[in-house]
């Protein structure tokens, strides 16, 4: 399977994206709970998401940067920036 045939939540860099969320989340010292209800989902679907089994689509994406106070530019660049090998070109 190639990279563009695999499965978005298996690619190195959405893991590095989940990863880096974590970390924000951990930073701030907020709970998966918390976090969860400041978006308004169950903990448990932010608890797959976290776990790499739930694709986390663009608005997620967004609801979870504004609850945890990061931006979402920012990270999405520091995956680029971790992943040249995808992001080096303009085959994307």
């Amino acid at each position: 399977m190639g990279r563009q045939e695999t499965i978005t939540i298996h690619r190195d860099e959405y893991k590095t994206l989940i990863r880096l969320i974590v970390e924000k989340r951990l930073e701030s010292g907020l709970g998966q709970r918390e976090v969860a209800r400041r978006v308004k989902l169950p903990q448990a679907t932010l608890w797959t998401i976290e776990k790499g089994d739930r694709r986390l689509d663009a608005l997620e994406f967004l609801n979870l940067s504004i609850a945890i106070g990061f931006n979402p530019g920012e990270l999405l660049e520091e995956v680029k920036r971790l992943h040249p090998e995808v992001y080096s070109s303009e085959d994307v």
